[in-house]
């Protein structure tokens, strides 16, 4: 078809040099046939980008899994038990083929609604920061942890760090710990228990904790102290209890600057992307 009306447009051209009157006549209808033409070759161009935006769709996710049906990375989680403790628990995420599932495993311990909508937020975060669907891979994210109980959204980061490392094949520094939830945006939510956290990330051997902005401040630490001593009640009740011995329980407040207290770097990030720049090697 296009030679056809490459050789019809050609005649034209031929006809109306010799012919004005043919050239007056005639050009509506070659000018239809030449913007037919155009919208033709428009239209092969878009269908062979969206072709092969296809394929390197499929390259992509060939090559998530190249090394295998699974793959996996651990990384540490900083919650909060159920007496406000802080605990390290090891997150062990994992990618294979499958139907897009989105799982949460817990060994022996309770988590939470709030742990599976991280975990479901993460992999949307991982998916917009990437352009990579993960709708043909399943994501399992393993808890490992003695605690009794592991609630709330604080691990979110943590959970969409780990994905990401596995599908940008980064890899994570352990000395760097995180905790703070995040939006579908990726950008990180306040978060509570940052000193007992740091605590807990101190003990397991991290350097570096990231958490959200406005929590690497002074926090406020009170701490139980218990008075006693003698006091002379007859001036209040009108009794002689001379000699008695009275206690009470006060709780004390005390100041605390986080990092300078565990001697750890506690550094504030907005969102995941600033988070990657501490958190990968």
């Amino acid at each position: 078809m296009f030679f056809f009306l490459i050789k019809n447009i050609s005649g034209f051209i031929s006809h109306s040099k010799m012919n004005p009157w043919f050239f007056k006549n005639n050009l509506y209808r070659y000018g239809v046939w030449f913007a037919v033409i155009i919208i033709i070759f428009i239209l092969g161009i878009m269908i062979g980008q969206v072709s092969n935006n296809q394929k390197n769709d499929s390259k992509d996710h060939n090559k998530l899994l190249e090394l295998g049906d699974t793959k996996k990375v651990t990384s540490t989680i900083l919650a909060l038990d159920s007496y406000g403790n802080g605990v390290a628990a090891k997150l062990v995420t994992e990618i294979r083929k499958g139907n897009g599932l989105v799982l949460v495993n817990v060994n022996d311990i309770l988590a939470d609604v709030n742990a599976q909508y991280s975990a479901r937020l993460a992999k949307i975060v991982t998916e917009n920061l990437t352009g990579l669907k993960l709708d043909n891979t399943d994501v399992i994210f393993n808890i490992l942890t003695d605690a009794s109980i592991v609630g709330g959204q604080s691990a979110g980061g943590v959970m969409a760090l780990s994905l990401l490392s596995l599908v940008t094949n980064n890899t994570i520094n352990n000395s760097v710990m995180a905790t703070g939830a995040i939006d579908s945006n990726g950008t990180f939510v306040s978060v509570d228990g940052v000193l007992e956290k740091s605590k807990a990330a101190k003990k397991e051997g991290g350097k570096m904790v990231l958490v959200p902005i406005g929590n690497s401040g002074d926090v406020s630490e009170y701490n139980k102290i218990r008075k006693c001593g003698e006091i002379d009640v007859k001036k209040f009740v009108g009794i002689d209890f001379d000699g008695k011995e009275y206690c009470e329980t006060i709780f004390e407040e005390r100041k605390i600057n986080i990092g300078r207290e565990l001697n750890i770097d506690v550094v504030e990030v907005s969102n995941i992307q600033e988070a990657e720049k501490y958190y990968f090697i």
